[in-house]
């Protein structure tokens, strides 16, 4: 039997077959089966394993949200975007994967690749506004693994763009003084500083998420952020 008519039987019985719940709605009139798809042998990008792990991980909470995108080669459809999505996919067992065909020549295709990979690396990420929503979805229990980080990759981005969240302060007038009108004075222990309540439960989720709760660890922890004795 010739390639083609196997490809085609398969995309028969795939029409036959259900299965699609992985795939968000709107794409899964696009689902191919995983088995007439082709890793990209020309691909630049390399999927180590834990980057396959991540894409395995978005793959289970939040299913496939973007398709791929593949250019047929004689009779093989190969992946030109999304051949981290097609490998983990398969890893996980999955036996459809919404795709799209692109009509780009050869050299085009190529570029586009390339191009496609580039303009993801040239963007960055506001490391402040990143902490900050990371936070807020572990506090919602949400498992940020699932996102690409663990949490001592949080813990380590969350001490990397917090700035000391106040200094410590003096009792009575002193710290009436320092206190503006967004601020408030918080003791912890035998240290008494000033800043927002929620930066204040930000800082001590992370705090406590690095050495626990026990007192004397959490007072050190903060000495160690204010640069005190």
């Amino acid at each position: 039997m010739s390639k083609v008519r196997k490809a085609a039987r398969a995309d028969e019985a795939f029409e036959k077959g259900s299965g699609l719940e992985h795939i968000s709605e709107p794409l899964r009139a696009l689902a191919v089966p995983t088995g007439t798809l082709h890793a990209d042998e020309a691909n630049v990008r390399t999927h180590p394993a834990r980057n396959i792990e991540a894409i395995k991980a978005s793959l289970e909470r939040f299913g496939q949200q973007a398709a791929a995108v593949y250019v047929r080669r004689g009779q093989r459809r190969v992946v030109i975007k999304g051949n981290g999505l097609l490998a983990a996919a398969r890893e996980l067992g999955w036996k459809r994967l919404a795709a799209v065909e692109s009509g780009l020549p050869e050299m085009e295709a190529r570029a586009y690749a390339i191009a496609d990979n580039r303009t993801t690396d040239l963007s960055e990420f506001d490391a402040k506004l990143l902490a900050a929503q990371l936070q807020e979805l572990e506090e919602a229990d949400v498992d940020i693994e699932a996102i690409g980080y663990t949490d001592e990759e949080l813990q380590d981005l969350v001490e990397g763009v917090d700035e000391p969240p106040g200094r410590p302060v003096g009792s009575g007038a002193q710290a009436g003084r320092n206190r503006g009108e967004r601020t408030a004075l918080f003791v912890v222990g035998h240290l008494k500083f000033e800043l927002s309540r929620a930066s204040f439960d930000r800082w001590m989720a992370a705090i406590e998420g690095k050495v626990g709760n026990d007192p004397d660890r959490v007072v050190a922890e903060i000495k160690r952020r204010l640069k005190i004795g």
